[in-house]
């Protein structure tokens, strides 16, 4: 469902075999995983036809519903019990995947078109945001987390330069260094604070204890980066700079991911700011390299395309997002005299005021949204009867003309529900 080229290492997403293995090799295991039948894609993989060029156009429209589905399951999980929900997500989590590997397999060297290609990263965001607070089946491997962690710090770190950049420049951050990080037992009370403001139950102490907040946890902080990417893709598709309510996202979301890791992660000292607030435009957006060679010049037009910050702001919305910013970190480097005499009731009383719970509520809102601006897979307008842009007559009469039997198609996906 996703590939190294999104930014998150191959083995992320694994089969859903693989991730048990090495999760039983590090002691840790999870009961509630979901483990398909062997005859659960029998009719996908299965299926043939002797025109190449229709089987790739289904099987297009195959992985395009699939992942659909699966970004819809996310988000149902979260405004239902998950208890009620959870193994049909892990369902669909796992259909995607498995899917993914069976078209690259028949077709390793096609590229999805632009819609598709954004409905994938999406996905991947989607599924890493809305399930991050206990472990499943989309939980990455702590390999695969660390390299994610190691390449979003060389990230900030080319952005940032040298000193005079950093984000944290022009304040003290010393008690940073000094007063933390909190104590265990102030990091489990804001755990047990923040998962009963989302609504989600009490971590299961056999198999899960206190998974959010561990190392092997996701975090806002992580997934900056692809939230960036994810953005930068819509803002390119659609022909559009950043707005000033997706600048406050932004700097909300640096903010909230901050927090989260001084008061969820136990963090310490000023990186986690610099991290997060490394963005924005700048003369060091890219890693080094020799720019007169092609493929510098290529890495660099990569690394450009994958950064909203790049996408032709003009003066006064750069002036915007500085302004946005440097509110986001006064609030979080506060010079108030609480701050210098205890840091640490100085973020739990910015994080109350924030309300975390808000921030992720309008996030989720926002990946909606997101899921929302592009049209329907071809076979979800298909099972209501009506392609965009035709009639229903239109629509009936171009299946009759392509061949293809709508009702045939989705019973071989057999997937959940």
């Amino acid at each position: 469902m996703s590939t190294d080229e999104y930014g998150i290492h191959e083995k992320e997403m694994l089969g859903q075999e693989e991730q048990q293995e090495q999760r039983q090799e590090n002691g840790v295991e999870d009961k509630n995983r979901v483990r398909p039948s062997d005859h659960s894609h029998a009719a996908i993989q299965s299926r043939q036809m002797e025109d190449l060029g229709t089987a790739l156009e289904v099987d297009h429209m195959i992985l395009d519903f699939l992942c659909f589905q699966a970004i819809n399951a996310c988000f149902e999980s979260r405004r239902s019990p998950p208890i009620n929900d959870r193994l049909e997500l892990q369902a669909c989590l796992a259909q995607v995947d498995q899917f993914f590997l069976l078209f690259k397999g028949r077709y390793p060297t096609y590229r999805p078109d632009p819609e598709l290609h954004f409905r994938q990263q999406l996905l991947q965001l989607v599924v890493l945001v809305t399930q991050r607070f206990r472990r499943c089946s989309a939980t990455p491997v702590r390999s695969s987390l660390t390299a994610l962690r190691a390449a979003n710090q060389a990230r900030a770190r080319a952005w940032i330069g040298d000193a005079s950049r950093l984000p944290t420049a022009a304040y003290n951050v010393r008690p940073f260094d000094e007063a933390l990080p909190i104590s265990t037992t102030e990091m489990e009370e804001n755990r047990s604070l923040i998962l009963e403001a989302l609504g989600i139950p009490a971590e299961d102490d056999a198999y899960e204890d206190n998974f959010y907040g561990t190392s092997e946890c996701v975090g806002l902080l992580d997934l900056l980066p692809l939230f960036m990417r994810v953005s930068a893709a819509c803002h390119t598709m659609f022909e559009c700079p950043p707005t000033k309510k997706w600048m406050e996202l932004a700097a909300g979301w640096m903010l909230q991911g901050c927090l989260e890791q001084y008061l969820i992660f136990g963090a310490s000292g000023s990186d986690a700011i610099d991290e997060a607030f490394a963005w924005g435009p700048g003369e060091n957006l890219d890693l080094p390299m020799d720019e007169d060679t092609e493929e510098g010049h290529d890495t660099r037009q990569r690394n450009k395309s994958q950064d909203p910050f790049c996408l032709g702001l003009e003066n006064d919305d750069t002036q915007l997002w500085q302004t946005i910013k440097s509110r986001a970190l006064n609030t979080i480097l506060s010079a108030e005299k609480q701050y210098w005499k205890d840091v640490a009731s100085h973020l739990a009383a910015v994080w109350d005021k924030s309300s975390p719970a808000q921030a992720e509520k309008e996030i989720t809102e926002f990946l909606v949204d997101l899921a929302e601006c592009i049209p329907e897979p071809v076979l979800v307008q298909l099972q209501k009867g009506q392609l965009q842009g035709m009639t229903r007559s239109q629509t009936q009469s171009f299946i009759r003309s392509c061949g293809v039997d709508v009702a045939e198609i989705l019973a071989c996906i057999d997937g959940p529900g």
